[in-house]
């Protein structure tokens, strides 16, 4: 209706009505690019994919090098005390969740924007279980 791609999870279709309509893809269209530097299926309205630098503790960096968060996952660091690794992503609130996910295992180095959000998060959750 207003000429802009959209992406919905097909689990949260509801009254999908069957038409006569054909869809035509825009020969243009890469979604493949489009994603490319997104985690998950939300993709940003606007700016670019930022550098992200995240330690993770030793145990989970087993973890994570096994199963890489993204394709641009780089390693800068991996011993006996972290691995350290780089991805070019979108700052999205699917990766933030995917983060906080990790908990005491994994700190964000940079950007510090992004530092910030998750400890602004965390702080609020604690707060959640304050006892008076």
């Amino acid at each position: 209706k207003d000429d802009m791609i959209k992406t919905f999870a097909l689990d949260r279709l509801t009254d999908l009505e069957i038409t006569k309509k054909h869809f035509k893809p825009d020969p243009g269209y890469d979604p493949s690019e489009q994603f490319r530097y997104c985690f998950g299926i939300v993709g940003p309205d606007e700016g670019e994919p930022e550098e992200v630098i995240l330690s993770f503790n030793p145990l989970q960096g087993k973890y994570i090098k096994t199963l890489p968060l993204h394709h641009t996952q780089k390693i800068i660091t991996d011993n006996d005390k972290e691995l350290r690794v780089r991805l070019q992503l979108y700052i999205t609130y699917d990766l933030i969740m995917e983060l906080l996910s990790h908990g005491d295992n994994l700190k964000v180095i940079s950007p510090i924007s992004l530092a910030d959000e998750i400890m602004s998060t965390l702080k609020s959750t604690l707060k959640l279980y304050a006892r008076k």
